[in-house]
């Protein structure tokens, strides 16, 4: 196979490859399970998180 034939199979080839973008969207969400599941697996959670979140400087930041 000559260069120009090749050239040409590869410009007619329909299929596209997956973007930049939605690679590095799909690496930085596993990413992120990975460290959160980490981070909760080596410090655990606070044993009062529930009663924490109902607390009013937990309220007034998330509104």
């Amino acid at each position: 196979m000559r260069t120009d034939e090749l050239v040409r199979a590869l410009a007619a080839d329909p299929t596209p490859g997956r973007s930049v973008a939605a690679g590095l969207g799909v690496a930085l969400v596993a990413g992120g399970a990975v460290v959160l599941a980490a981070v909760v697996g080596l410090l655990g959670l606070r044993p009062d998180l529930i009663p924490a979140l109902a607390t009013l400087p937990v309220a007034v930041k998330q509104a």
